[in-house]
């Protein structure tokens, strides 16, 4: 007879060097936030469409997806849970260019991030196996 602990042995991501490369794109995901966090501080009292909070709730579903797909249950799990992650990364920096354009961000402070975004992107692109196209996720 098996126990729950021996089917949570045979899960297809208890490879450690998964779990750890999971980890590290997470943390990157913080580093976002807490950039994301930064900015917001320094916005009027009164901000359009409450893209402040828009901003900082897209930055952490970015962070929480990556959490949820470290212990995933499948391969297909794990990467609907980074297409989600990829999302909401894209969403934030979306909602940051609109703050840009409404002149609560500076041009060059919103490159910035963005290529940070970018980055997060690609390794998550990169963990997950799949592409970014301008058609979307494959």
């Amino acid at each position: 007879m098996f126990s729950i602990n021996d089917r949570m042995r045979g899960r297809w991501n208890d490879d450690d060097r998964l779990r750890s490369e999971t980890l590290q794109i997470w943390k990157d995901s913080v580093d976002l936030f807490n950039q994301m966090e930064k900015t917001i501080q320094y916005f009027p009292a009164k901000v359009y469409l409450n893209l402040d909070t828009s901003i900082l709730e897209s930055s952490r579903h970015c962070m929480d997806q990556i959490a949820h797909a470290a212990y995933s249950n499948s391969r297909r799990d794990y990467q609907s849970q980074l297409k989600a992650a990829l999302e909401h990364a894209h969403r934030a920096v979306a909602q940051l260019y609109i703050a840009t354009q409404c002149g609560y961000v500076n041009r060059s402070y919103f490159e910035q991030t963005f290529e940070q975004a970018r980055e997060l992107s690609s390794k998550l692109c990169l963990f997950g196996g799949f592409t970014y196209t301008e058609h979307g996720v494959n």
